[in-house]
């Protein structure tokens, strides 16, 4: 909340005053009780933010995977060669898991772990032009991912391996949204290392993951399998 670049706010002091000039501000006095300084208001927030996040609202797992994973509804026979695919030839689940998680037992489609994966720069990345008191590199900016939080060079252009529920709608793509469809993803995990044109170099050439990804050797027709399986991740699946 405090990011510059994000939410604006100057201090915890303001954003507690925002909250508190808030409609909503009566319904966290009700659950959390009276706050008695601008921070204790602040892990209010938090908590109930967290718990949102965990709600079923906005996790119902409810895709036509979950269904089909219960044996409720069949997938198309290119959804299922694109499943085959998942857990095989495209390499997906070595990052992408489909094991339970441990605590839940749903399966959450990541492993949780950071990877470099090549993603190109994106020219139309606001960051850039954002003054030079935030961005003092302006387009030479390079963006290293979780290497910058933990200092460490050897995780410089890592970023965490998201989930894919909900992928087909929650475009643009990767950490700075240099791919606007699911199609150029798929197509950019089969042939980043083929030097087709198709893309741009890295953000950051150094830390590439090339064991996963890059020469899949995917014909066309299972590109398209594979997107067709990962639409199966869109909950609120209705028939």
């Amino acid at each position: 909340m405090l990011n510059p670049v994000e939410m604006n706010n100057s201090s915890l002091a303001q954003i507690a005053q925002k909250i508190r000039n808030a409609s909503y501000y009566s319904q966290i006095k009700s659950l959390y009780g009276n706050d008695n300084s601008d921070s204790e208001l602040l892990s209010y927030i938090a908590d109930g933010l967290a718990k949102y996040q965990k709600s079923s609202e906005v996790n119902s797992f409810s895709s036509k995977f979950d269904y089909a994973s219960k044996g409720l509804v069949a997938y198309t026979d290119d959804e299922k060669k694109g499943l085959n695919l998942f857990k095989g030839k495209a390499k997906c689940t070595n990052c992408h898991v489909l094991d339970g998680d441990p605590n839940t037992g749903k399966v959450l489609f990541t492993d949780f772990s950071y990877d470099n994966i090549g993603v190109p720069k994106n020219p139309n990345n606001p960051f850039y032009s954002q003054p030079a008191n935030v961005n003092p590199a302006g387009n030479n900016y390079v963006d290293l991912g979780i290497g910058a939080i933990v200092g460490q060079t050897q995780h410089n252009g890592k970023f965490k391996v998201p989930t894919l529920r909900n992928i087909a709608i929650s475009a643009p793509y990767f950490h700075n949204g240099s791919l606007k469809t699911l199609k150029e993803v798929i197509h950019f995990y089969n042939v980043r290392d083929l030097n087709t044109g198709e893309f741009a170099p890295p953000e950051y050439n150094q830390n590439i993951n090339i064991e996963e990804l890059g020469n899949l050797k995917l014909t066309t027709t299972e590109e398209t399998q594979l997107e067709k399986f990962l639409n199966t991740l869109t909950d609120h699946y209705r028939k």
